[in-house]
């Protein structure tokens, strides 16, 4: 990232949405001082299939687009949390279908809100080694090319702590192999601690490859409480247990390292914060992440 050049900084749906919905989620998000914001397609309704939910959600754009418009936050990505219900990377070839349709379908939903890059987190299959789901989601990201060219957004693994995906090399493996410019890393910082990895190392390994950054700190502190997602797939989910995501600054991420390999790869996408806040601690979590990041990546004056 050059340092004269002031990064978007922005919050996840996850900062916002245990107490707000959409679209008052993005009024609130734009009064705290945020300048983006990530809408995230979650699990969904259980029961739901995806053509029926695919048909409301074009219906509640223009909702969303005007939100975001009055509250001057900037739509910059869209994750595509229902993923963790349809693996891209499984060898049932009906869910690797369905799979690929949501994903073609969150990049027209994407370019609909002027996104340009879509999530894709996507958990590892049962029964399945992750070489083999590697390669299959390699498969399956290529199916999804040229949509995403047509679209002009971008797609984007997400390294989520699951096996086929556990760190930089195999997202080297993925992106290479796929290919084109149409497809990218998004970087968790945070998401590297968890699983012992150190994402400044992380960072220069993907290089160029890193079209878009979550910021989120952690601590070494165990939640053996933590109630672990419901889905099909399955995933390894229990790396959530051994710590907890804390405010950006006061944990063990070396942030100020952080942005150093950053500026060493020119990166330019600016940040979304993905700390997960508690209803009731959303106003000063959501402020006091923003602060953060404003000092430790940016000098954004937001009168927030």
């Amino acid at each position: 990232m050059n340092e004269t050049q002031q990064p978007v900084i922005g919050l996840h749906a996850a900062m916002v949405e245990r107490r707000y919905g959409l679209p008052e989620a993005l009024h609130q998000a734009g009064s705290f001082g945020a300048q983006s914001y990530e809408i995230d397609l979650g699990i969904g309704t259980p029961g739901e299939e995806w053509e029926e939910r695919r048909a409301r959600l074009e219906v509640q754009l223009p909702q969303w687009r005007t939100a975001a418009a009055e509250a001057g936050v900037l739509l910059s990505s869209l994750c595509l949390g229902v993923l963790w219900q349809f693996s891209l990377a499984s060898p049932d070839e009906a869910e690797q279908r369905l799979g690929i349709q949501v994903v073609r379908d969150g990049l027209a939903l994407a370019a609909g809100l002027g996104a340009s890059a879509v999530l894709l987190p996507v958990g590892q299959p049962s029964g399945v080694e992750p070489a083999q789901a590697r390669a299959i989601l390699i498969r399956s990201l290529r199916a999804c090319l040229p949509e995403a060219a047509a679209r002009g957004v971008v797609l984007a693994v997400e390294n989520v702590c699951q096996p086929l995906l556990f760190g930089a090399a195999e997202l080297l493996e993925v992106v290479d192999a796929v290919d084109s410019s149409a497809c990218g890393v998004y970087y968790d910082v945070g998401n590297a601690t968890f699983i012992d990895h150190d994402p400044v190392q992380e960072i220069g390994l993907l290089g160029k490859r890193i079209v878009r950054v979550h910021l989120k700190d952690t601590r070494p502190i165990p939640r053996p409480q933590l109630a672990l997602p419901k889905v099909r797939i399955s995933g390894d989910f229990e790396v959530w247990r051994r710590r907890t995501a804390v405010t950006i600054g006061t944990g063990e991420v070396p942030m100020g390292a952080v942005r150093q390999a950053l500026a060493a790869i020119a990166y330019q996408g600016g940040f979304i914060i993905e700390v997960p806040q508690p209803p009731e601690a959303v106003t000063e979590g959501c402020r006091a992440n923003l602060a953060a990041a404003r000092v430790l990546f940016g000098t954004h004056d937001h009168q927030a």
